[in-house]
């Protein structure tokens, strides 16, 4: 019997994020979201094919070392087409990688946003200060973006 790796589609990868509800905690006039699992996944890049996992690793994701990556592998927190890495197997077309974090977020402001005019095809609001827009950096739930969606129950 063959074994069948069956890989998420680009559109599911999406939807997961979306699926994730943040622990919102405000105190000192800030909004911190509680440290949450996620997991990074992505295809491998064409220019990727035919290199080792671990020299992709340390090129493109320089945050890591080598150790981090090596004991990330090991403790099946890093996995390339939803097994366990190897890393000096060398990079296929449509590989897949998923690594499993702990994300912390930065607070920002906790301020009431202001819905300055709405529509059915337009909001459009006083951002406050410290609110990235969108998914960035070190920011996956404090962002404008998502507390539309979470707290204000917007769509689209």
């Amino acid at each position: 019997m063959q074994k069948v790796i069956v890989k998420p589609k680009k559109d599911a990868i999406t939807k997961e994020c979306y699926e994730l509800k943040p622990v919102v905690i405000k105190k000192n006039h800030l909004r911190y979201i509680e440290p949450y699992e996620f997991k990074y996944q992505l295809y491998a890049k064409r220019r990727w094919i035919g290199k080792p996992l671990i020299e992709i690793l340390l090129a493109e994701f320089r945050r890591y070392d080598e150790n981090y990556f090596l004991n990330a592998m090991e403790k099946e927190l890093l996995l390339l087409n939803g097994k366990k890495a190897n890393p000096y197997q060398k990079l296929k077309d449509n590989d897949f990688i998923a690594h499993v974090v702990t994300r912390h977020e930065n607070p920002i402001l906790d301020v009431k946003l202001e819905i300055v005019y709405e529509d059915d095809k337009y909001v459009v609001v006083d951002k406050p200060p410290s609110w990235p827009i969108h998914v960035c950096g070190g920011y996956q739930f404090n962002t404008l973006n998502r507390i539309l969606i979470d707290d204000y129950g917007y769509k689209n």
